[in-house]
Order: C-alpha cells, then structure tokens, then sequence
C-alpha cells in the first residue's frame, strides 16, 4: 500500500483541489473507474497509458489522453441519471482483475480464483463460473485487462 509520496504533506479535501482519493489497491481504483495517479504513480501510470492506446486508440476530439480516458471512464461507470454502469458477464468469461456483484460482498476474480472483496482485504469465496453476472469494473477496463494489462492487486 502506498500512501507516500516524497514526503509531500496535503489537506484532504482541500476546497478548490482535487480530492484526494484512497483505495485498498489498484485494481479496487480502476473498478471504481479512475485511472493511475500521474504524479504518485508515473510508472503505473505511462503503463496504463500506452495500453490503453493500444486497446482503445489516442484521443480524439483536441483532448489529451488522460480527458480523453477520464471522460470515457465517467460515461463506464456513471450514467446520465446517476446510477452504476454494468454489463453481464459469466466469471469464467472475465479476465483476471475484474470485479463484479456477489451476494454478499463484491468479487475479484484473480489467478483463475474468486475473492471476496472488503475495506480489510480479500478472502476466497465460491462463485459459480457459469451464471452471468453484474460486471462493476468498467467495461473499457475489463477490454484493458483482457489484452494483457494487469492491475496491481494487494492480497
């Protein structure tokens, strides 16, 4: 986990600033629909950057890469009436990094495996392969992931 960053010290909400977001890892972030952190995370970053060109294309529009993903994100993950953005999905189907709705918590499925996601950590849980699924990971992420790009996961 790292919530270092060259001793840099900020207020946590700070008005007229970004807010500062925390997540358990990477891959709980990019569910959420944002993307690695530019300053913190330059490695991660460029990394996300140059996949997701190669999945998704540049941008378009006069936009810089990073509007272009943030607005295409917003529109995975956030409808115009506020509510959560899914797809359906059979887990079997879905690459490693990918989390969806379980009954009880949500569900990460990593190295072939199923893990029950919560603000501790990650613990094994049965899920059944064949029954389609609520996809909460964007799907433009799920496209990132199923060509190869993984997300870091803190188990």
């Amino acid at each position: 986990m790292r919530l270092h960053y060259k001793d840099r010290k900020q207020a946590v909400m700070a008005p007229g600033r970004y807010t500062q977001l925390f997540f358990l890892d990477e891959v709980t972030a990019l569910s959420a629909g944002h993307r690695p952190c530019a300053t913190c995370r330059r490695e991660r970053y460029r990394s996300f950057i140059d996949a997701w060109c190669q999945v998704h294309g540049r941008a378009e529009d006069g936009r810089s890469v990073p509007q272009a993903i943030d607005r295409i994100l917003h529109a995975a993950r956030i409808s115009r009436n506020g509510t959560k953005v899914t797809f359906h999905a059979k887990p079997a189907d879905l690459p490693d990094g990918t989390i969806f709705a379980g009954i009880e918590a949500p569900i990460l499925r990593w190295n072939g495996a199923f893990l029950a996601w919560s603000f501790s950590g990650y613990r094994d849980v049965d899920a059944s392969p064949s029954e389609e699924v609520s996809v909460l990971s964007p799907k433009p992420l799920v496209d990132l992931y199923d060509a190869g790009w993984t997300p870091d996961v803190q188990i």
